[in-house]
C-alpha cells in the first residue's frame, strides 16, 4: 500500500460522501490546481481506491470530455460490532457505509466469556480480513478509545481491560474501541450526510424497574467531530430519581407498554417519570445547543400516546417548533450502534491524517500485517 500524503488525505475526505466527482470539482472545493489534484489521484487509481464512473460530455463550446470518478466501495471494508444488553451485533460496511453483511450472537455473556464470544463473532468474517481497514467495537461504559482501554463497563463486568490489544494480538487487524452513544452519534453523521455541525445522540435502556435507571449516554458531535472529553467520559449522564415523588415503588417496561390500561396511580407515575426524563434531556440539550438531537435505545418501547407526551415536553422545554424536525427518533434499532461503530472508525480515518496514514501503511494488497500502535 502506498504512503498516503496529506493532499491525498484531503481529497479522500472531500469525496467520502460523494456519489461521483470530477477532478475539476475537487480542485475548486479544495482550492488547489487541477494538475496537483490529478497527480495525487493517480495513486488512488493505481490502488483501485478510486475508479472511473463514466464521462461528462463536452459543452457547447467544445473541448474534451470530463472523466467522472468515484470511490471503489469494494476496495476496503470496516467491521462494526456493538454489544447491546449483552448481545453481540456485527455489521460489515463498505467505504460509503453500505451494509455488506450482518451477524448476531444472542448469548448473554459478560467478562472473559464475552471477550471469547467477540472473537468467535469476528472469526465469522475471516474471508474479508484481507480488505479490512479495521474492526470497531462499541459497548457501554467509560472507554479510552485512544488506548482501547475499557476503564469501566459495569453492565458487562469489564474493568481496566485493554480490548484493543487483546483483539489485535488475536487477529492482527487494527481495532478501535468506542463508547456506544458515541457510535450512535457517528451513525447519524453519516445518515445526515455530514450536513449538520452539532448533534446530540441520547441513548438509554430501561432496567427491570425503570425507577432505578441510573443514567444514560449522550454522543456529542461538535463541528462534525465526536467530542469525548479530556478523560473520555463526556456524555455520561447520571440520572437519579426522587423516589418519594412516586406513588408506586416500581414501574416495569410492561407497565409503560400497557400505559392505556394500567391503574390511575401507575399511569400518573409513568407520566411523572417521562416528564423527569424529558427534563434531564432538555437540560443537557439547552446547555449544548445542538442543531439536532436524536433519541435512541429503548425510546422505541414507549407507546404512541406517552411518547407524544415525552416529545411534546421536550419541544416545550427547549422552546422549539415541531416543524423544525429538531428531534429525531432512531428507528434503526440495534443496527444504528453497529453501523455507528464502523462509522466512528471511518470518521477518525477521514479526519485524522496521521491515523489514516498508519492504517494504510500497515496494509498490503491481499494481506494485512500484524499491527502495533
Amino acid at each position: 500500500m502506498f504512503n498516503l500524503n496529506e493532499t491525498q488525505h484531503n481529497i479522500l475526505r472531500q469525496i467520502w460522501m460523494k456519489d461521483s466527482f470530477t477532478r475539476q470539482e475537487i480542485s475548486k472545493e479544495l482550492k488547489i490546481n487541477r494538475s496537483t489534484v490529478s497527480r495525487n489521484i493517480e495513486g488512488f487509481l493505481d490502488e483501485s481506491i478510486i475508479i472511473t464512473d463514466g464521462e461528462i460530455s463536452a459543452g457547447q463550446n467544445g473541448g474534451r470530455k470530463t472523466q467522472k470518478l468515484t470511490l471503489n466501495n469494494d476496495r476496503f471494508y470496516v467491521l462494526g460490532i456493538s454489544i447491546i444488553k449483552r448481545r453481540i451485533f456485527s455489521i460489515l460496511i463498505d467505504l460509503k457505509g453500505n451494509i455488506v453483511k450482518k451477524g448476531e450472537l444472542r448469548k448473554s455473556s459478560v467478562g472473559q466469556s464475552l471477550i471469547q464470544d467477540l472473537k468467535d463473532e469476528i472469526k465469522s468474517y475471516e474471508k474479508y480480513f484481507n480488505k479490512l481497514l479495521g474492526i470497531s467495537i462499541s459497548l457501554p461504559g467509560v472507554i479510552d478509545s485512544n488506548s482501547g482501554l475499557i476503564k469501566l463497563s459495569t453492565n458487562l463486568e469489564l474493568h481496566k481491560v485493554n480490548l484493543k490489544k487483546t483483539m489485535e494480538d488475536e487477529f492482527g487487524i487494527y481495532t478501535f474501541i468506542e463508547n456506544d452513544a458515541n457510535s450512535g452519534a457517528a451513525s447519524y453523521l453519516l445518515y445526515l450526510k455530514l450536513q449538520i455541525q452539532n448533534l446530540l445522540y441520547f441513548m438509554f435502556f430501561f432496567p427491570e424497574n425503570i425507577l432505578t435507571l441510573k443514567g444514560m449516554g449522550a454522543g456529542i458531535v461538535i463541528n462534525k467531530k465526536l467530542y469525548k472529553g479530556s478523560f473520555y467520559s463526556a456524555g455520561e449522564i447520571k440520572f437519579k430519581q426522587n423516589l418519594p415523588e412516586y406513588k408506586n415503588k416500581s414501574i416495569s417496561i410492561e407497565d409503560i407498554k400497557n400505559y392505556e390500561t394500567v391503574e390511575l396511580s401507575l399511569k400518573e407515575d409513568i407520566e411523572l417519570f417521562i416528564s423527569n426524563l424529558a427534563d434531564k434531556i432538555s437540560e443537557y440539550s439547552l446547555f449544548m445547543n445542538p442543531d439536532k438531537i436524536v433519541l435512541g435505545g429503548d425510546i422505541l418501547l414507549i407507546p404512541g400516546k406517552i411518547k407524544n407526551i415525552f416529545i411534546n415536553k421536550l419541544y416545550e422545554n427547549m422552546e422549539k417548533n415541531h416543524e423544525e424536525s429538531f428531534i429525531l427518533l432512531d428507528n434503526n434499532k440495534v443496527d444504528t450502534i453497529a453501523i455507528g461503530s464502523a462509522i466512528s472508525f471511518m470518521n477518525e480515518f477521514m479526519n485524522d491524517y496521521d491515523f489514516a496514514k498508519k492504517i494504510l501503511k500497515k496494509m498490503k494488497k491481499g494481506h494485512l500485517n500484524k499491527v502495533s500502535f
